[in-house]
């Protein structure tokens, strides 16, 4: 456990600095990183809300200190925002999205395996048994040996370490962190709570939108005012506009006139596309940051 700002400078590569280790027994027998995640679910913490995320936050962006809520003002455009803790990418959003694909049948697996449990498989019933290492090893196994997609696994194993790394770990707007996560139209996906917001879909000053970004070093997401499209070849080419939003919004289905929409990557390119691209802009805001703690 690392207890203040000067000794998390002082480890190898503080910008991949595990959070998780802020709560976990360092003797834990975790040594693969998708089941270490699994295994800090079952603690019920909050990564981005330990003291020394808070006194990180405090340092660069002026998180008061001094009282102890979930959102507290601070200063953005001339002005104060109520602000609140976030992970911008979800991992959990992203492994469900791995499970369909790959391990379609889990929820009867799980079920077959723990009958008692009733058949709705979640919440820490479902962490602790996706945190078996025969589950890690399946899930593995049907990954690599039945699709040979050896390179998803390999983002996949470094998106559930960089999840809980500083550059994964931002400040949002009140009420933006429940709406981001359970908005049909967003579902999770930082790309898409960035649209609304610059669109003006949602209520809020969209004057703030690029001091924002500025102030919170995620102009990444957003190169020349245009934002990137996590699901698209976006990085190995350059950061480039590649507007795939419209196209992703449109993979619905039509029920009695109204869409139905499912925000996911639709095949395995662009679910490899889009762990690359999460854990490319991760590590290079951390490293951003960390540049700006040491100022």
């Amino acid at each position: 456990m690392i207890d203040s700002i000067e000794k998390f400078l002082q480890e190898e590569n503080p910008a991949l600095y595990d959070f998780k280790n802020q709560f976990q027994n360092p003797n834990e027998d975790n040594d693969n990183s998708i089941r270490k995640y699994f295994l800090y679910k079952l603690y019920s913490r909050d990564c981005d809300k330990c003291q020394l995320a808070y006194d990180i936050y405090n340092r660069l962006w002026g998180w008061p200190l001094e009282v102890n809520y979930n959102y507290r003002l601070v200063k953005l455009n001339n002005s104060k925002v109520l602000l609140g803790t976030e992970t911008i990418n979800s991992f959990w959003t992203t492994y469900k999205v791995v499970l369909q694909t790959f391990y379609h049948d889990y929820k009867d697996e799980f079920h077959n395996q723990n009958p008692d449990k009733g058949y709705r498989a979640q919440g820490k019933v479902l962490y602790e048994w996706l945190s078996n290492k025969e589950q890690i090893k399946e899930v593995e196994k049907k990954i690599i040996d039945k699709q040979g997609e050896f390179k998803i696994y390999e983002e996949l194993c470094k998106f559930s370490q960089l999840t809980h790394s500083i550059g994964n770990f931002t400040l949002i707007p009140v009420g933006f962190n429940a709406v981001k996560g359970t908005r049909w139209d967003v579902q999770d996906y930082f790309d898409l709570f960035l649209d609304k917001w610059k669109t003006g879909e949602w209520m809020i000053d969209q004057n703030k939108f690029k001091p924002y970004l500025k102030k919170f070093l995620l102009e990444d997401y957003c190169p020349n005012n245009e934002i990137i499209s996590l699901f698209k070849n976006v990085n190995r080419q350059g950061n480039q506009k590649i507007d795939g939003h419209s196209e992703i919004i449109d993979k619905t289905s039509i029920d009695e006139g109204k869409k139905i929409y499912s925000i996911k990557p639709s095949d395995n390119e662009e679910l490899y596309n889009y762990l690359y691209n999460v854990n490319h802009l991760i590590e290079e805001r951390g490293k951003k940051i960390v540049e700006n703690l040491k100022k």
